[in-house]
């Protein structure tokens, strides 16, 4: 399947174009010294010129792809609610799969346990004639994880422990200045109005 390009050719040609400016743009900007408040004026003014060329490009950028993306949208919601469907009874056939194996293995183990504790080689014997092969289809096959669960968080190493980042910002855009453990400050960039 191709992707029809030709209706952005034009666009892509502009680019290419653009491309050759920005980079004499980016030489000259490179090449500038901020040593005193002139040409800490000059390097305002540049980069004012710099961010307007920048919100410029991404406006056109979107103008291109913003009816692409509500196509894809669009197609993407006829789909997910049948992928979401086929993706549930998979879910479902393969926990019955999986419960069937585990009840398989689990009557192999106590068929062991049974032949271990017999007081008798017929009984062993017995016992362990009872003991199944693991269910074997083609296309399927058992895979095994680590993994764990939270049971006793106070238990747990700090070194394990991570910080909410989302939860610390948020603390902080309300106005807390101190939370014990952490360094809360001011950070410096500047921003330049376009």
């Amino acid at each position: 399947m191709s992707t029809d390009l030709a209706p952005y050719r034009k666009t892509e040609k502009e680019m290419a174009s653009e491309s050759k400016s920005v980079a004499e743009v980016c030489a000259q900007t490179m090449a500038l010294e901020v040593v005193d408040d002139e040409s800490h004026e000059l390097a305002a003014e540049a980069c004012r010129y710099v961010k307007a060329q920048v919100k410029v490009l991404e406006e056109k950028r979107k103008s291109v792809t913003r009816p692409l993306l509500a196509v894809k949208r669009e197609i993407d919601s006829w789909f997910k609610p049948v992928v979401a469907q086929w993706q549930e009874a998979e879910r479902d056939l393969k926990a019955k799969m999986l419960d069937y194996v585990k009840q398989v293995q689990e009557a192999n183990r106590q068929a062991a346990a049974a032949a271990a504790a017999a007081e008798t080689a017929e009984e062993a014997v017995t016992a362990l004639q009872t003991i199944a092969d693991k269910p074997q289809v083609k296309g399927v096959h058992e895979v095994k994880r680590w993994t764990y669960e939270v049971i006793d968080v106070t238990s747990v190493p700090e070194s394990y422990l991570a910080v909410d980042h989302a939860e610390v910002m948020a603390a902080i855009k309300a106005g807390t200045r101190e939370i014990p453990g952490l360094r809360i400050y001011q950070d410096q960039t500047l921003a330049v109005k376009g």
